[in-house]
């Protein structure tokens, strides 16, 4: 029997298992199996890949933040390609779930977990503490490590990392060389491209950009149409916020004009920044 779902076709083999052509597991994989479930998925090299849905063997609990998650022998998980997509060591809680699916030389590892409709492949590496969830898509050569987390339409592309406690949601994208680290938090469609790096307490809104090299440090807010490019290091240890606005129409790549523009800005609106923390705090994000 064959289930479309999309543009994949889910195949339910009612044979025996073994009658099944599935790759081979190592002997010392005590913690999944593959079942007789398959999907077929176009890769990054655009080839079609088989993917098999896995099955645990061993019960191992995960705590993400305040949630935890429990895995019970016998609990089906999501869909992996190879045996080393995951992480199978004795002392990995590391786990692909739901219909998230993991492939090509891609490799989720130690206590990272990959859940909801996520993609992660390339070789991408998903590890550490890291938590990929949603629809969230992790490509390439990019990694999500430390306790990360990269869900709803978030996507990391290319080199760019993704660690520590840094938070990727809605439909924000890191690609390219950039480096989210710290504390950052980037909500709607902020985007990070060109070696941009950005740690701290930074939190990035709506369509803020930051690409070119430039570093941004601190306890800084930007959003609006922002675009922080070019030499620009931008650091603060008390509260900065850099909002839209008709000078430069919003660019900042320079010091200099970072300077002028924050010297001539209006008084600071925290009206939209409050009403995104509340909505925020709604979904239990906060």
């Amino acid at each position: 029997m064959a289930v479309v779902v999309g543009m994949a076709t889910i195949t339910i083999d009612n044979r025996t298992r073994e009658a099944v052509q599935m790759p081979k597991l190592s002997a010392e994989n005590k913690k999944f199996e593959f079942t007789g479930e398959t999907i077929e998925v176009k890769g990054t090299d655009g080839k079609v890949h088989t993917l098999y849905r896995i099955r645990a063997k061993k019960d191992f609990i995960r705590v993400l933040g305040g949630i935890t998650m429990e895995v019970h022998a016998g609990d089906l998980g999501g869909f992996i390609e190879k045996e080393s997509n995951l992480d199978f060591s004795e002392d990995s809680d590391a786990w692909v779930g739901d219909s998230a699916q993991v492939y090509e030389n891609a490799r989720v590892s130690r206590r990272a977990v990959v859940r909801g409709h996520a993609i992660v492949c390339g070789n991408a590496v998903i590890s550490d503490n890291a938590y990929v969830n949603d629809h969230a898509r992790v490509l390439g050569d990019a990694k999500v490590l430390g306790s990360a987390e990269v869900s709803w339409y978030a996507e990391v592309h290319d080199r760019a990392i993704v660690s520590e406690n840094a938070r990727l949601l809605d439909h924000a994208l890191a690609a390219e060389d950039s480096r989210i680290h710290g504390n950052t938090w980037a909500f709607g469609y902020s985007n990070f491209h060109d070696y941009a790096e950005v740690y701290g307490d930074v939190k990035a809104y709506e369509n803020a950009g930051f690409g070119d090299h430039s570093k941004v440090f601190g306890h800084i807010e930007v959003l609006g149409h922002v675009l922080i490019r070019g030499d620009v290091q931008i650091t603060s240890e008390t509260y900065m916020r850099i909002t839209e606005g008709k000078f430069y129409f919003g660019i900042i790549n320079s010091n200099e004009k970072l300077k002028i523009y924050l010297e001539g800005k209006e008084k600071i609106d925290r009206e939209l920044l409050h009403a995104r923390t509340q909505e925020m705090q709604k979904l239990g994000r906060f």
